[in-house]
């Protein structure tokens, strides 16, 4: 606590380093008294650093699990979107399979019936070309029986040849025909394969489309829910962050309170040892022997209604500086401190005669 060095003086007499003239006046200052406020600062400061330090490596851990997520999570999407492509690539694969057999099919089917229809017409050539030849065999054979010589007329072998041709004239309209109608029904059955390939891919196709949509939303979903999980998480680490700091700054409050307060103890205890002990306690004043016992006493008595002013006032500031800080209403600037946070060192030397504070 505050130690005074000092004297008093009686008759005008001065002794000490720093005495005033004047019947038992004081003259003195305070020894160092240790003030923990640097300390105190600067051990919440630490405090605060740390709190400042686990809530940044909070929210850098946070985001990190939220860049792992986002990774994994196109990770993953890249994978099922390419599983639904492979799926899709084989459905139009065997579709166009399916269609290429099928055109195979109708052109070995039209291959084989024009042949058929070919053949056939050759046979029937044939044997319209053996009946003609035979016609004209048995012509001549009938005319020697009718007892005519020279052959037939001319008439009758343009009829036979006019009969021959008109059978193989039919024969070719038919198989004209014949092939027509392949022609026709093997373009109508590749128009009818080409629509049902088409069909099966448009339909492959629609699939795939709904299936990435699908996969694209899920994703969202679920990308979505990251962010929000993020960000609640960044207000929760900075409401914490918050909430920390808050109870070290109140505890750095109290403690600085409780330190002033303790300060300003040792220094009203000090004053009131140097005006109420007698001058006979540690750091009082050596009392002059000249002086009378009566004005001993009425120095005494004075000094001891000086200091218990002292202490009066000194629980009041003390007072008014905790409700201030608990209300965060300042009080009257008349006892506010002035150059220091020890209210007790702002006080006019007038309030104490006799006494000096340097």
């Amino acid at each position: 606590m505050p130690q005074y060095i000092g004297n008093t003086s009686n008759n005008n007499s001065t002794s000490g380093t720093s005495g005033t003239s004047g019947k038992d006046s004081y003259s003195g200052r305070p020894t160092t008294t240790y003030d923990p406020t640097a300390q105190l600062n600067a051990f919440y400061a630490q405090q605060q650093a740390a709190a400042e330090e686990a809530a940044r490596r909070q929210a850098e851990i946070l985001q990190q699990q939220y860049e792992r997520q986002k990774a994994a999570e196109a990770e993953a999407r890249a994978k099922q979107e390419a599983a639904a492509l492979a799926g899709y690539n084989s459905l139009l694969d065997a579709a166009k399979g399916s269609y290429d057999s099928a055109l195979a099919l109708r052109e070995e089917g039209y291959n084989k019936a024009t042949g058929d229809v070919n053949s056939a017409t050759e046979r029937a050539m044939q044997q319209a070309y053996i009946a003609n030849q035979m016609q004209n065999r048995n012509l001549g054979q009938q005319l020697a029986a009718m007892g005519r010589s020279g052959g037939a007329s001319e008439s009758t072998m343009l009829g036979l040849a006019n009969e021959y041709g008109n059978a193989r004239g039919e024969l070719d309209r038919s198989r004209n025909d014949q092939l027509a109608t392949l022609a026709a029904q093997l373009a109508e059955g590749k128009a009818s394969d080409l629509d049902a390939y088409n069909q099966a891919k448009a339909a492959y196709d629609k699939d795939y489309q709904d299936r990435l949509a699908d996969l694209a939303a899920a994703s969202l979903d679920r990308l979505l829910n990251y962010d929000n999980t993020y960000t609640s998480g960044l207000t929760q680490i900075e409401q914490n962050k918050a909430q920390t700091l808050a109870q070290i700054q109140a505890a750095q409050n109290q403690a600085l309170m409780e330190a002033q307060q303790a300060l300003a103890e040792q220094q009203a205890a000090a004053l009131y040892r140097a005006y109420g002990g007698g001058g006979t306690s540690e750091g009082s004043l050596t009392t002059q022997p000249a002086a009378s016992n009566n004005e001993q006493n009425d120095n005494t008595a004075a000094q001891i209604r000086a200091a218990a002013a002292a202490r009066a006032r000194y629980e009041a500031i003390k007072d008014e500086q905790a409700e201030e800080r608990l209300t965060g209403i300042a009080q009257g600037t008349e006892m506010a401190p002035k150059n220091s946070q020890n209210p007790l060192l702002n006080w006019s030397p007038k309030s104490f005669p006799g006494l000096t504070i340097q």
